[in-house]
Formats: structure tokens, C-alpha cells, sequence
């Protein structure tokens, strides 16, 4: 839970300055987390993360530097679930 509010504070601030795909961001963080434990399961994420961005591209609804960002975005935010947690 605390990931996904810290993955929307960092999208929302970022998008107040330049727009971001939070729809991209959610995807990559949410398909990471699926995703992360079956074979083959990175390359489906990337699949589904490319296809949503190639779709937000194509409706015109972001630029390709702005779903970049945010798979970016999505993809670090997930990846802080597989630091180790201090005690």
C-alpha cells in the first residue's frame, strides 16, 4: 500500500510541472508485482507495458517521453518492494 501512494505522489508531482502516463506508471508497477514470480514473466510485463504505451501514443493522449517516464517511474517504484527491509 505504501508503494502505490509513494508511486502517486511521485507521478502526481512530477505531472503538476510535465505531464507523465500514470496509466503507464500503474501498469509497469502492477505488472512487475504479477508478473515477477512466473517464467518469462519480465518479458510479459514489458510486453503489456509496451503495448499500453504504444497506445497511449496513438490516441495522442502523451508524447513517447512521456510513457517512458512513466514506465520508468512504475518500474523503480516496484523494484523498492524487493529492498531488503531494515528491522
Amino acid at each position: 500500500m505504501l508503494l502505490i501512494l509513494a508511486g502517486l505522489l511521485i507521478t502526481g508531482g512530477i505531472t503538476l510541472r510535465w505531464k507523465i502516463s500514470i496509466h503507464v506508471a500503474v501498469a509497469a508497477f502492477v505488472a512487475l508485482h504479477i508478473l515477477e514470480d512466473q517464467p518469462f514473466g519480465a518479458a510479459v510485463a514489458v510486453a503489456v507495458v509496451g503495448i499500453l504505451s504504444w497506445s497511449r501514443v496513438q490516441l495522442r493522449h502523451h508524447t513517447s517521453s512521456q510513457v517512458f517516464a512513466g514506465a520508468v517511474v512504475g518500474a523503480m517504484v516496484s523494484l523498492f518492494a524487493l529492498l531488503p527491509m531494515s528491522d
